[in-house]
């Protein structure tokens, strides 16, 4: 669940490991690891607008998987145009 969720879990032996590491933290000498895991790729194949709801892109999976409640960005020509979460 930790690895899932992006949560840093640290083993540290004694109280005075425990207090070095979050000065450390604190102090930002040790600075956050951002983690990237890649599970697919879709192709948007069309755009539709819809009244109440917005913009919605139907997508074709072309490689791997997507799952609803992970991150993604949006690339058009290998720039990245929207990078966040979807409704759905």
């Amino acid at each position: 669940m930790a690895q899932r969720d992006g949560v840093d879990i640290r083993y540290l032996l004694d109280h005075y490991e425990v207090s070095d590491d979050v000065e450390k933290l604190v102090r930002g000498k040790v600075a956050p690891k951002a983690r990237e895991k890649f599970l697919g790729y879709a192709e948007v194949r069309q755009v539709f607008n819809i009244t109440k709801t917005g913009k919605v892109a139907g997508c074709m999976i072309t490689e791997g998987l997507v799952k609803r409640v992970r991150r993604r960005r949006v690339l058009r020509e290998n720039v990245v145009i929207h990078s966040g979460e979807f409704r759905s």
